[in-house]
């Protein structure tokens, strides 16, 4: 039996990993009744990589605990070895996606790329009369604990033209889902941050709206990254320390050479007239007031992100 941390991931690795060799026959039966148009697997569900190879479809790797799955992945590809052999692999494909649950802030620094698990909650209720019907779903295979998702190099959020009309407390809907807002609250010089205001989370919740709460670090680069990450369409920046030219106006512009330039960028705090023109002169959507109620935040949020907006 395995005694130390590495030997119980070889361990797992080479279990799922014999799991996986004979899953394939099941798998490629099924393929010959219904060809998926991607793949999704659970974290050590290394059959989904293999199917998924073999018929040239997407595969997308979904995360079932906050463990670091990825390192099991080198004891299970010498496991698989005579499948990789077959595929002309010497090791396990990467995901065209992968799916995570572990909160950004806490992934380890070699994790590989990912997009966070969007998770039912309060926040996501029930649609109605705000639901956007678009094409149908691709089907997918669904091994362990899958879920289906985009393959990389599809567009994450293409937000609807049409009006959008919701009954209060229900979530203003993009084509992909309810409207993303990363919140930031930066310190001095923007290398660290606090949490926004609760009040302003809350109203946004009650909107329908998701808060995305930004990570340590909120220096320009920083927010971007997570804005890119979490395929927000809009961050909030709560400047309170005067330095709005600078964070307003950075955030702009790398956004814009990310491509992402049509991410809606607002915010408030203690900001002078005469700098929130020039703030709006550069692209700024809105500066709220610091007494601006959170409820009408939230209102203008739901009028004005949402339809041309996103990464």
């Amino acid at each position: 039996m395995p005694e130390t941390p590495q030997e119980e991931l070889d361990f797992a690795g080479h279990w799922f990993g014999r799991m996986a060799a004979g899953s394939m026959d099941a798998l490629r039966k099924l393929a010959e009744n219904w060809r998926p148009d991607l793949v999704v697997g659970g974290s050590m569900s290394f059959a989904a990589a293999l199917i998924a190879t073999e018929l040239g479809v997407p595969y997308v790797r979904q995360a079932w605990d906050t463990g670091d799955a990825w390192r099991t992945d080198p004891a299970a590809s010498e496991e698989l070895q005579p499948e990789l052999r077959e595929l002309g692999l010497d090791k396990l494909p990467d995901p065209d996606l992968f799916i995570d649950i572990c909160p950004s802030s806490l992934r380890p620094a070699d994790a590989p790329p990912a997009q966070m698990m969007r998770l039912p909650g309060a926040d996501q209720r029930r649609a109605g009369a705000c639901a956007l019907r678009g094409e149908r779903r691709p089907a997918a295979a669904r091994r362990s604990g899958g879920r289906p998702g985009a393959p990389r190099g599809a567009t994450h959020r293409q937000p609807s033209q049409q009006p959008t009309e919701c009954r209060e407390g229900e979530p203003v809907m993009s084509e992909s889902g309810p409207i993303r807002v990363v919140m930031a609250k930066p310190e001095a010089g923007g290398e660290k941050g606090s949490a926004a205001p609760p009040t302003l989370v809350g109203a946004f919740r009650e909107a329908g709206i998701e808060a995305v709460q930004a990570g340590e670090d909120q220096s320009p680069a920083g927010l971007v990254a997570t804005v890119v990450r979490e395929g927000a369409d809009a961050v909030c920046i709560s400047s309170l320390l005067g330095e709005h030219e600078q964070l307003f106006g950075g955030v702009l512009d790398l956004l814009a050479e990310r491509g992402a330039g049509r991410v809606t960028v607002f915010g408030g705090g203690i900001v002078p007239t005469a700098d929130i023109a020039v703030l709006k002169e550069r692209g700024v959507a809105q500066i709220f007031s610091s007494g601006t109620p959170p409820w009408a935040v939230a209102e203008w949020v739901r009028d004005h992100v949402g339809q041309s907006s996103g990464v």
